[in-house]
C-alpha cells in the first residue's frame, strides 16, 4: 500500500438525509482498520489507491447504516462484490468491497464502541475483473 494518498475530507452529505458528523483521522488509524485484511486484498491484486478514514463519536444507534449509505451514495455504479466481505479473526472489523470491472471501492468499520464507529472509505485497483458484483435492482424500472 505504498503511495497512498489520505483525503481528509468529511463524507458528502445526500440531499435527502445529513452526513454523518465525523471526525477525519490519520493514516495511523487507517494502517490500524485495513491491516487484518492485508492479505486478502493482495490475494485478490486490490492496490488501494486513496483513503478517506473518519471517526463517528455520537450516540446515534443508525450511523452504522448511516455510513453504509454514505458508501454507496459515494460511489454510485459501483456494487456489492458476491464474496467481498471480510471479517477481522480477533475483533469486530470488517471489510466490504464494490466493484465496477476492476475499479475497487472499500468500506472497513470497526464495531468495538458501536455506535462510535471508525471507518474509512478507499479507491483502488485490481489486476483483473473481480466478480461477480451484484447490483441491487434500481428503482423505477
Amino acid at each position: 500500500m505504498a503511495g497512498l494518498a489520505l483525503a481528509g475530507c468529511a463524507p458528502r452529505a445526500s440531499q435527502t438525509q445529513a452526513a454523518l458528523p465525523v471526525t477525519p483521522l490519520g493514516e495511523p488509524e487507517y494502517r490500524a482498520l485495513i491491516a487484518p485484511f492485508s492479505e486478502d486484498l493482495q490475494a485478490l491484486g486490490v492496490q488501494v489507491e486513496r483513503a478517506s478514514v473518519y471517526r463517528y463519536t455520537g450516540t446515534a444507534p443508525d450511523a452504522f447504516a448511516q455510513a453504509t449509505r454514505e458508501f454507496y451514495q459515494r460511489y454510485p455504479g459501483f456494487c456489492p462484490l458476491q464474496g467481498g466481505f471480510f471479517a477481522a479473526e480477533n475483533r469486530p472489523v470488517f471489510l466490504t468491497l464494490a466493484a465496477r470491472g476492476t475499479e475497487i471501492r472499500g468500506f472497513v468499520y470497526d464495531q468495538a464502541e458501536r455506535p462510535r464507529l471508525p471507518f474509512a472509505y478507499f479507491e483502488g485497483r485490481s489486476r483483473e475483473t473481480l466478480g461477480p458484483a451484484v447490483c441491487p435492482p434500481r428503482e423505477g424500472r
